[in-house]
């Protein structure tokens, strides 16, 4: 029985790729600003579209190292979902900081690795209480199957970022304490926010 091996996608196609998964960025981030942070039907429709085009499992796999390994198959699936709804939760709204349009988003295919796609764009921050935007780049790093397996965020692999929080975390608490504080953060992340009440300050009398 002949066995089918997976074709290396071509510079054009992991271009393409990353051209989509940026466009698809930029949509949910012009999504949440209008909907002022809010998760309508088309935003959530959006994060699910952008999840399905990342491999979780190397992501996870990459982001615990050692401890992944000697974790049960059932332990594995946990953690996996668990950070696969954190990014959708907690990094995936972010993309409403992102100001400029695609046509101005600069790609260029990583010479020494031709999986890797590096866009550069413009991103809003603040600094000393002010929002000030400055000019961002990150790298889409890609499997043969054409899958986000990691990125690379001024600099540094996400993944390797995870993984130095995890093992610091890791030299305090049991895997299981880890996870529970996975989910703990984000059960907190995703409570409806409201408003604050404004107190009424009675207004001074008068000197006679």
């Amino acid at each position: 029985m002949a066995i089918m091996s997976l074709a290396i996608p071509t510079r054009a196609e992991v271009m393409e790729r990353s051209r989509s998964f940026v466009a698809q960025l930029l949509e949910l981030g012009k999504l949440s600003r209008e909907s002022k942070g809010v998760v309508t039907p088309d935003s959530k429709k959006a994060i699910q579209n952008l999840s399905s085009q990342i491999d979780f499992e190397v992501l996870a796999s990459r982001s615990l190292g050692t401890t992944w390994k000697n974790l049960a198959t059932a332990k594995r699936k946990d953690f996996m979902n668990t950070l696969k709804e954190s990014i959708e939760v907690l990094l995936f709204p972010k993309a409403d900081r992102i100001t400029a349009p695609l046509n101005e988003v600069k790609f260029t295919v990583n010479p020494k690795a031709t999986r890797q796609v590096r866009a550069r764009t413009k991103f809003e921050t603040t600094k000393q209480g002010e929002v000030v935007e400055k000019e961002i780049e990150f790298e889409l790093v890609f499997d043969n199957r054409e899958k986000v397996v990691d990125t690379i965020l001024e600099g540094e692999l996400v993944s390797a970022n995870l993984k130095r929080q995890f093992d610091q975390a890791l030299q305090k608490k049991t895997f299981d304490q880890l996870l529970t504080q996975m989910k703990t953060r984000l059960a907190n992340a995703k409570k409806p926010k409201t408003a604050t009440k404004s107190v009424a300050v009675p207004a001074k009398k008068a000197a006679l």
